[in-house]
């Protein structure tokens, strides 16, 4: 346990200044005090090389406008912006995703990948991925570990999935890996 404690605490650094986002006020708990206790409790200063990286559902920039968000913070992590549009917003992008996904699950449980009819495929297409890649991610890890070689089918799904297919062509199986023809 105190090895535990002593990686924890070599890995964390806080800064006087983010304390006052990092931790909850109360009556005689004052900036000075957590700083007191922090070099008490610290008796080796560590360098490290680290970069922070961001990721919000929120515009940060109407935050700090409407007094949410600390400017100054908010000028301090802002470098390079990535807008990455939904899951659902980029269809395209689904089938070598499950292609990469299958790949590494079956390869991370070692199991053989299943296979996914047309219609699967389809109704993976069709839904509209709320959680975006995550739950794209966490659906194939569950076919993987569920229908490990064998076929999945549109039954198979989980119910969210399967209650927006969208009729097509009939069910063949084709191996994940093998791009679609059609």
């Amino acid at each position: 346990m105190a090895q535990r404690e002593e990686v924890r605490t070599k890995s964390c650094t806080i800064r006087p200044e983010a304390t006052d986002e990092l931790i909850p006020r109360g009556p005689g708990i004052g900036k000075d005090d957590i700083l007191r206790t922090r070099s008490q409790a610290f008796s080796t200063v560590i360098s490290v090389d680290a970069r922070l990286v961001c990721a919000t559902l929120r515009s940060l920039e109407k935050e700090v406008e409407a007094g949410r968000f600390r400017a100054d913070l908010y000028y301090r992590i802002q470098g390079v912006t990535l807008q990455v549009p939904a899951l659902r917003e980029r269809p395209s992008d689904i089938a070598p995703l499950v292609a990469q996904f299958v790949a590494e699950l079956s390869a991370k449980h070692s199991v053989c990948p299943p296979k996914l009819t047309r219609a699967a495929m389809s109704a993976l297409h069709s839904y509209g991925w709320p959680g975006n890649v995550r739950e794209l991610r966490n659906v194939l890890e569950l076919l993987c570990l569920l229908r490990a070689a064998k076929t999945v089918r549109v039954q198979d799904l989980p119910a969210p999935v399967r209650q927006h297919v969208v009729p097509g062509p009939s069910p063949q199986s084709r191996s994940i890996a093998e791009p679609n023809r059609d």
